[in-house]
């Protein structure tokens, strides 16, 4: 996807450790993320913001005309994200009526 936004808007780069590097530009493309959860970061390193919302707006373009399919990792993670807000409200339901005194008498 990075190379094609890069193609599309006509910059000649070439593949460097960890990303690319813009050779007509002094401009570096870092790719990063955390493979668990199959997520990609993208920064660039140099040049303007003009340049970078440009970049910014082509990558947005590429990646809006792909597909992509959820993989069962996230729904897994959403599910245990979910358990994680629920398990403490769920212990301190006994204890509601006390917390709510507690907080009238702060206020």
């Amino acid at each position: 996807m990075i190379r094609s936004a890069l193609e599309a808007m006509g910059w000649r780069y070439k593949p460097v450790g960890g990303g690319y590097r813009v050779t007509d530009l002094d401009v570096t493309v870092r790719v990063g993320g955390f493979s668990m959860l199959r997520n990609v970061s993208v920064r660039l390193a140099g040049g303007s913001k003009v340049l970078a919302r440009k970049f910014a707006g082509q990558l947005a373009r590429t990646l809006g005309r792909t597909e992509a399919q959820t993989h069962p990792m996230a729904v897994a993670m959403l599910l245990v994200a979910t358990v994680m807000m629920v398990a403490p409200l769920a212990l301190m339901a006994r204890r509601v009526p006390e917390l709510v005194r507690l907080l009238a008498d702060i206020w």
